[in-house]
């Protein structure tokens, strides 16, 4: 196994990022290294000293983990909402470089936080079993985060349909983009305006008005334009705004590489709530992410009005090893 530095990391994402896509099924695109690495150079700032990292790869598995306040603690390097696992690659081989790391590191470790495990999975059920020197190992798993998912595999959005309640279809059907809407795509505008008709539209819209505006904390606003800016300069940024007289009325903001699509954010102002903006931009995103071949459409956390769009609901844990 060979050691790297977060810098080191970086410049090989390719080669992580072909490592989640070898980890199964149940990889989630925020394992990807656009959501790794904007969590860890916007959520991983503060105290004097730079924090350590423990970044390992093996032939066929990666781990990337960095110190936390607590000394010889190490955790994600998106530990917000732990939807980023930091071990990546073959099941078997990715539970063998963790043991290995642990063998090398024990004598300063004090625990290992490992998020983002899928439940049921193989990486799972190998967690639950891992024992390292002196019975460093698994302790204890809480309850993660959940990730909704609209599956194209089965007869694409058609199929999808298909499992929908009739109601849902006439919906979905019928919703369009209102006329002489004009439509841009975030890919043809400058990364610094984009993000700011994004800001203007959510502080337009109903989670604003009730204080939960995501963008409002500082740290969040700094991931999200990371985010962008990283998936504008690949091309990967999948971002549509609607408007009308020229101002902005809806933004839907995600991310498309292999079989997968992410939803990041979406949003309208709450004096276009009446025009049915967010079904229209979210079938449109389906019906582009099909066409470029996604079979896995991930709406992101658990929410009550996704509980009619989802096929299914995945959930993950996190497994603590000390």
């Amino acid at each position: 196994m060979e050691r790297l530095e977060y810098s080191q990391f970086v410049e090989a994402r390719r080669e992580f990022d072909a490592a989640v896509l070898g980890s199964g099924d149940l990889a989630g695109s925020c394992w990807l290294s656009p959501w790794q690495i904007a969590a860890h150079d916007s959520m991983n700032r503060g105290g004097d000293e730079p924090r350590r990292h423990l970044i390992y790869r093996s032939e066929e598995a990666w781990l990337a983990l960095i110190e936390y306040e607590i000394p010889g603690a190490y955790l994600p390097f998106e530990s917000t909402w732990m939807f980023a696992c930091p071990l990546v690659g073959e099941p078997a081989a990715a539970a063998d470089l963790l043991l290995r790391v642990i063998e090398r590191h024990r004598r300063e470790l004090r625990a290992i936080l490992v998020g983002g495990v899928p439940v049921g999975s193989e990486l799972h059920r190998r967690l639950r079993g891992l024992q390292g020197a002196d019975g460093f190992g698994a302790r204890a798993e809480q309850e993660g985060t959940e990730s909704c998912i609209i599956d194209l595999s089965e007869g694409g959005i058609e199929g999808w349909l298909a499992r929908r309640s009739k109601n849902f279809q006439r919906s979905a059907r019928r919703a369009r983009l209102p006329a002489g809407a004009d439509v841009a795509d975030g890919l043809t505008l400058a990364p610094d305006d984009t993000y700011a008709r994004i800001l203007d539209i959510q502080q337009r819209s109903h989670k604003a008005a009730k204080g939960e505006d995501i963008f409002s904390t500082p740290v969040y606003r700094d991931f999200y334009r990371r985010l962008l800016g990283d998936l504008h300069a690949s091309g990967e940024l999948r971002l549509t705004f609607v408007s009308q007289g020229g101002v902005d009325l809806a933004y839907h903001f995600g991310f498309t590489r292999a079989h997968h699509y992410r939803g990041y954010q979406m949003s309208f102002a709450e004096e276009a709530r009446s025009l049915g903006l967010g079904t229209a931009l979210q079938m449109l995103h389906l019906e582009r992410a099909e066409a470029e071949g996604a079979t896995r459409y991930d709406m992101g956390m658990l929410a009550p009005y996704k509980e009619r769009w989802v096929d299914r609901v995945e959930r993950s844990v996190l497994v603590v090893l000390q």
